[in-house]
């Protein structure tokens, strides 16, 4: 039994390793450049005058301040296969958004890929404890019929909500003062009770999963007067 179970661990590890060499990974040379006069790559001119107006203006007022933090928003034509959770990452990088050596940046990346549309929030380490994954998958699962919209104006508006939930998050940690664009704290705290009871119950069913297997170990190895064949102390 130990010769099958090294035989399977071997042959999953070998899987594992082929399917993470398949992915299509972007080389640094073909990401889009880092715009010089905008906060915002409009690269599908989906953007509209509102949206890049909201993104430049937001980013100015950031600029003028100790903390610098930013918003960058990229809205692409494709990412050229790559998943958005690869590509976010070396896009990010790339375009160092961020006061240097804070890392409290954040790029909103949009990518059409053949209509499916789809929207990402990539979060610099320096705001990761004010907005984590749950909170910035929130914040899009709320706006994702819009993000998907073939109108142009629901496109926009979802963008838009998007960047400034993110806004106010940025605005709460640095007490930067509230404009017309804040999010009400009843809509921010929608999001992260929304968040947190997603983070539960995703603990619950890795509770319950451990449990059941170790419910059925006990189940088969009784029977058997040992422990089931997949156990490293099988014979």
């Amino acid at each position: 039994m130990r010769r099958h179970l090294a035989w399977f661990v071997a042959a999953l590890t070998g899987l594992l390793l082929f399917t993470g060499a398949a992915q299509p990974v972007a080389a640094a040379e073909d990401l889009p450049a880092r715009p010089t006069e905008h906060y915002y790559l409009d690269q599908d001119s989906v953007l509209d005058e509102s949206t890049k107006q909201l993104i430049d203006s937001k980013n100015q007022y950031y600029q003028g301040t100790k903390q610098q933090p930013q918003i960058a928003v990229a809205a692409l034509k494709s990412t050229h296969g790559d998943p958005l959770s690869d590509y976010a990452p070396d896009l990010f990088q790339k375009w160092g958004i961020g006061k240097k050596g804070t890392d409290n940046g954040v790029l909103l990346l949009y990518a059409n890929n053949g209509g499916k549309q789809n929207m990402r929030i990539e979060v610099g380490y320096g705001l990761e404890g004010d907005l984590p994954d749950a909170l910035a998958g929130r914040i899009l699962n709320d706006n994702l019929k819009d993000i998907k919209s073939h109108d142009p104006k629901e496109l926009n508006q979802a963008i838009r909500k998007v960047f400034n939930a993110v806004a106010t998050v940025i605005d709460k940690k640095y007490k930067f003062p509230k404009d017309q664009n804040t999010v009400s704290d009843e809509t921010m705290n929608q999001y992260r009770n929304s968040s947190q009871d997603s983070g539960g119950n995703f603990l619950t069913k890795i509770v319950f999963i451990f449990i059941a297997v170790v419910v059925v170990a006990i189940i088969f190895g009784s029977r058997g007067g040992g422990w089931p064949w997949w156990s490293p102390w099988s014979r």
